[in-house]
């Protein structure tokens, strides 16, 4: 099942309803990790502020972490 889904799928109880202010505030309160790294997600602005994207690209058949500026 696909991380997002799995999140979604553990709102609705902690959340004692499934609206939409119901489920924010349940996603708000966990600090867990899936496959693809942390999440977590600030309460005042709804952002997901565990996970850090990694941008990658190939480069003469090399897979390598792209980097700014």
């Amino acid at each position: 099942m696909p991380a997002h889904l799995r999140i979604a799928a553990r709102c609705p109880s902690p959340a004692g309803g499934t609206s939409r202010d119901e489920l924010r505030a349940a996603a708000s309160g966990l600090d867990t990790s899936t496959l693809f790294g942390g999440f977590r997600i600030d309460p005042p602005t709804g952002a997901q502020v565990q996970h850090q994207t990694v941008l990658v690209r190939w480069t003469d058949g090399r897979l390598e972490a792209v980097t700014t500026c």
